[in-house]
């Protein structure tokens, strides 16, 4: 089963990431950012297991959400990250990351 992500934010940071369903075989993800306000922000991803203590994960921001992303919008992701996060750099208000992983239909 694929894991949804529904979260709100109120303070600046690095977010703990959000882990996909890697035992999919098909992979595609809505990621979705709402701004009460304003914000200055980045979504990050990485191909690295976050939750092995013998690695260090090497985050990359998307290119749908740069660092210096200040607008809401919902983005279609097809490129299989196994972890994503928010990188919240500037807040005014509040920040919702809502992140839906697609199925296909058997």
């Amino acid at each position: 089963m694929a894991n949804p992500f529904y979260a709100t934010y109120d303070t600046t940071g690095v977010k703990d990431p959000w882990n996909s369903d890697w035992g999919l075989d098909h992979y595609q993800v809505t990621v979705g950012v709402w701004l009460s306000n304003a914000a200055t922000y980045s979504v990050e991803g990485t191909l690295d297991d976050v939750s092995n203590p013998n690695v260090t994960p090497r985050w990359f921001a998307l290119a749908d959400f740069p660092v210096g992303s200040n607008t809401a919008k919902v983005v279609d992701l097809y490129t299989q990250f196994l972890f994503l996060r928010v990188n919240i750099a500037v807040l005014v208000g509040t920040l919702e990351l809502k992140i839906v992983q697609g199925m296909r239909q058997r």
